[in-house]
């Protein structure tokens, strides 16, 4: 998204006026067309501003809260470009072999499906070469599209590189690090690994809501740490004022160490990463990149945590965010894995169904960093495949075991 959907924002909802002056202004239109008072716009209430309603919704679950509003003016108006319906297709074709586990065909079938879907982007890599790229419904190679969820999978390898480095334990106490926690009986006995597989107990918080670090260490203790799982941000920036505490100088937060130990050792760049007004990452969903770039993250997983140049992560550590909780066996530290139903919980907030299950074989060890929209990186180490997806898909206009089904060929 360019400046000129800013300029319109301003336009119809501002009028002409500085922008030190724009984020106060408005979020008091915001609180105008809010008839029903919730904190929230909803598309009802947008009325003749759908356009300018649809460009703020970064996560486009249909609310528009104060927060994306400001997130979008502090960005300069942009939550990463937005796809323009006309634009011709793009597609990319490599070099396919007959033992592969895909083939254009297939690679064909499934994008198109994904693009049937409100699909941005497919782009699939085997073996560490990409066959196949397709950007459709206006996306293109060079756009950072946002991940949403995604971008929690970023915390778990952080977590796994700290543990590598000396930082902590997994099983460490975040009482050790996060003094405010150390007097309340449930908050002191919950570990790394409970907030990073998201069964810490704390109060999850609102999927659309990403507090500060103050704000997210001030959660409220919910159920005894380790009894449910409960998906939410809240958790995760607590992790992220955990790792602030613990990076050593210069690197003194979780996106700098990010950089530093992962990063830049795989050559990945991030387009942008969004931040609360006091200046936290948003650790569960704020990062933007593109198809090419988010790739390199999955292909570092894939090859169990090694590059051309020495591990980055240790493959045992790997593993552990790979192993489900007893809570959720679906879901490992910040990955969705390839459990098949009746295992256990494998569900979102909302009841859906989170995990990629197939019915094709061998596809045991898939799993998957995924975000709302349908963003999606999956990673099958049994096939040496690596594929991204990009979308705005909701609900079930898109499903992983349709997708994979038609991507896999069974040989």
């Amino acid at each position: 998204m360019g400046e000129r959907p800013f300029i319109i924002a301003a336009i119809l909802l501002l009028g002409w006026q500085g922008m030190s002056q724009a984020q106060n202004r408005l979020t008091d239109r915001l609180r105008e067309l809010d008839s029903d008072r919730n904190g929230t716009l909803s598309l009802l209430e947008s009325g003749r501003e759908k356009g300018v309603f649809d460009a703020m919704d970064a996560d486009k679950d249909g609310q528009l809260t104060i927060g994306e509003v400001r997130d979008y003016l502090r960005d300069g108006g942009k939550l990463g470009p937005t796809a323009t319906p006309d634009a011709a297709p793009q597609e990319v074709v490599g070099a396919f072999a007959e033992s592969m586990p895909v083939s254009l065909r297939s690679c064909r079938d499934a994008a198109a499906y994904s693009r049937q879907s409100k699909g941005h982007a497919v782009l699939v890599m085997v073996d560490g070469v990409t066959v196949y790229e397709s950007y459709h419904n206006g996306w293109s190679a060079e756009k950072p599209h946002r991940l949403a969820s995604g971008t929690k999978s970023f915390a778990g390898v952080a977590a796994a590189v700290a543990v590598g480095d000396g930082l902590f334990d997994f099983d460490d106490a975040v009482s050790e690090t996060i003094a405010l926690w150390k007097d309340d009986p449930r908050l002191s006995r919950i570990t790394i690994r409970q907030l990073l597989s998201l069964t810490s107990g704390i109060d999850p918080g609102d999927n659309s809501v990403v507090l500060s670090y103050r704000q997210a260490i001030q959660s409220e203790p919910k159920h005894e740490p380790g009894a449910k799982f409960e998906y939410g941000p809240n958790p995760f920036q607590v992790f992220g004022a955990l790792m602030r505490r613990k990076v050593p100088p210069p690197n003194r937060s979780m996106l700098d160490y990010l950089q530093q130990r992962v990063f830049e050792p795989i050559g990945m760049e991030v387009g942008s990463w969004r931040q609360t007004p006091e200046g936290d990452p948003h650790v569960p969903s704020g990062a933007f990149l593109t198809a090419r770039e988010w790739v390199k993250f999955g292909e570092l997983l894939r090859r169990g945590g090694q590059t051309a140049s020495g591990q980055v992560i240790r493959a045992d550590l790997l593993q552990e965010l790979l192993t489900g909780s007893k809570s959720n066996p679906r879901y490992g530290m910040t990955f969705w894995l390839n459990i098949k139903a009746g295992t256990g919980a494998g569900n979102d907030a909302a009841g859906r169904s989170t995990t990629p299950t197939t019915d094709r074989a061998p596809m045991e060890d898939l799993f998957m960093a995924a975000g709302a929209g349908k963003q999606r990186l999956y990673v099958v180490p049994s096939l040496k495949l690596t594929v991204v997806r990009f979308g705005e898909s909701l609900g079930r206009e898109y499903r992983d075991d349709v997708f994979l089904d038609r991507l896999i060929v069974v040989r």
